[in-house]
């Protein structure tokens, strides 16, 4: 909908990011690896104007299902999902986003903390790995210190509370600010 009303909003179609943290980081990273993953047969814009951001910034992401997603990864996460914690092998390599990233992908910029309990920092560092695999552009900021839902984390000591600015600059140097 932005890019078709991109016009009319004042908007440049070839500029639109998506941000995402934790459960919503998935989203964002499945937007931006399978835009066409689901189509709503409402939708008269699917499959006529593409829904894949131009950057998408991920911030402590879900980002997979498979095997290796735990330890110390919030436990109800399939079953939040997927609405069932009885997911086959295929289904739940659907929707791990790291398994699904092409050398078509956006640039990312990415941020977690080694200290997170509800999502481990490794599902961020294994999608940083799989851009890097597939030769997208990608930042990677993986803090010591913080746990999980920190927002902008502005009011959090030591460099965690500086990704604000990394991000900025990021985006600067890529003609995105």
């Amino acid at each position: 909908m932005i890019r078709a009303r991109a016009t009319e909003w004042n908007i440049d179609p070839g500029r639109i990011g998506v941000f995402g943290y934790s459960a919503g980081g998935h989203l964002a990273s499945l937007v931006s690896t399978r835009p066409d993953a689901w189509k709503s047969p409402q939708d008269e814009l699917a499959g006529s104007i593409s829904a894949r951001p131009d950057v998408v910034v991920l911030a402590y992401p879900l980002i997979s299902f498979v095997e290796g997603y735990l330890p110390g990864a919030f436990a109800g996460s399939v079953e939040n999902f997927f609405g069932s914690r009885d997911v086959d092998a295929n289904r739940r390599r659907e929707f791990s986003n790291e398994l699904h990233v092409d050398s078509t992908h956006p640039p990312v910029f990415m941020w977690t903390t080694q200290e997170d309990t509800l999502i481990p920092y490794t599902h961020t560092q294994c999608f940083a790995d799989a851009c890097r695999r597939a030769g997208v552009s990608a930042a990677l900021m993986v803090y010591p210190f913080g746990g999980h839902g920190m927002g902008l984390a502005l009011d959090q000591p030591g460099e965690v509370g500086r990704w604000t600015d990394l991000l900025l600059e990021w985006l600067a140097r890529r003609g995105f600010l």
